[in-house]
């Protein structure tokens, strides 16, 4: 569980009187208590990576620091797991053995089982049994969601439109003399500083079709295939289109602006631009971007990073 589902628990604990202390000297312990006719309820939340000695010592502490003389305490333990690793069992009966532990709650497949019951802590047993049960159904909804979003996107035609596009626009520059030459590019449509100044304001935009190389070509076209077809299928051909449109033109901008001395081609502004689009959409349904894209995109913007300092005429 993170650390919003241990806050869930925690509140619904508090709606049953349980207040949150504090214990300067151990951070990694939170201590919950409540005092109840003749008794006086200490719950301990820890994780599975705190050995059975920093439990003990911990429960000693908080025994010490919180008892009174008018009541008995009694102590009940959660242990949430650090990620994929369970407490042991030698720490769990450790635990278990302790002076004033009467029952535990550990946190197996990201809810919590009762691993050693007592009559006092029903109510206690059936809230986080209800609290663990609520998350776990909403882990669920989320699922659901994210598959029925999955099958809500359109065919990415318009992404597979702009990969013919530049690869006619290739084999022109090849016709022509060469994807490598200046001459060419420039009289195709480059980023030239000069020819903008005098009014070819066009050259902002045509850089997007041009490449300066197969070794360009190719990158750009893998990585307009792997993420213009996920933006177009996530944000739809409008927003896809205009995404990637207005991302090139400000990257032709700025390219004119700070490299100016530069005659430039590519759609690297445009790729970034679906990048920051994937990020955007990554913030808002990191499940459903986990299982569409995960690592791919960090990939992708590393090859495109790679190939802004490696390839010439790239900026």
């Amino acid at each position: 569980m993170n650390a919003e589902e241990i806050r869930i628990i925690i509140s619904r604990l508090s709606a049953l009187g349980y207040q949150e202390e504090n214990l300067p000297s151990k951070e990694n312990f939170l201590l919950l208590q409540k005092e109840e006719p003749f008794k006086q309820k200490l719950i301990i939340i820890g994780n599975s990576l705190q050995l059975a000695e920093e439990w003990r010592s911990f429960i000693i502490q908080a025994v010490l620091t919180k008892r009174s003389p008018r009541f008995p305490i009694v102590v009940g333990i959660i242990i949430f797991s650090h990620g994929e690793d369970r407490v042991e069992k030698t720490t769990l009966d450790y635990i278990a053995e302790t002076p004033w532990v009467e029952v535990i709650w550990e946190e197996v497949g990201n809810k919590l089982v009762i691993r050693k019951p007592h009559f006092r802590w029903e109510i206690e047993d059936k809230v986080v049994f209800l609290a663990s049960r609520h998350l776990q159904l909403l882990r669920e909804q989320e699922r659901t969601k994210a598959k029925e979003e999955v099958r809500l996107y359109p065919q990415p035609w318009l992404t597979y439109f702009l990969l013919m596009l530049n690869l006619a626009v290739f084999l022109v520059e090849i016709i022509l003399g060469g994807s490598n030459k200046i001459g060419v590019l420039i009289q195709l449509g480059a980023k030239y500083n000069p020819r903008i100044w005098m009014g070819e304001y066009w050259r902002l935009l045509t850089p997007l079709l041009l490449h300066a190389g197969w070794e360009h070509f190719l990158f750009n076209s893998i990585a307009l295939l792997q993420l213009g077809t996920l933006v177009e299928r996530l944000f739809g051909k409008v927003r896809f289109f205009w995404i990637y449109l207005l991302s090139g033109i400000f990257g032709s901008v700025a390219s004119a602006l700070f490299r100016a001395d530069t005659i430039s081609v590519g759609a690297s502004g445009a790729i970034f631009g679906l990048l920051g689009g994937l990020v955007y959409f990554s913030i808002r349904k990191p499940f459903t971007a986990k299982k569409l894209f995960g690592r791919n995109l960090w990939i992708m913007l590393g090859i495109n990073l790679m190939l802004g300092f490696i390839i010439p005429g790239i900026d």
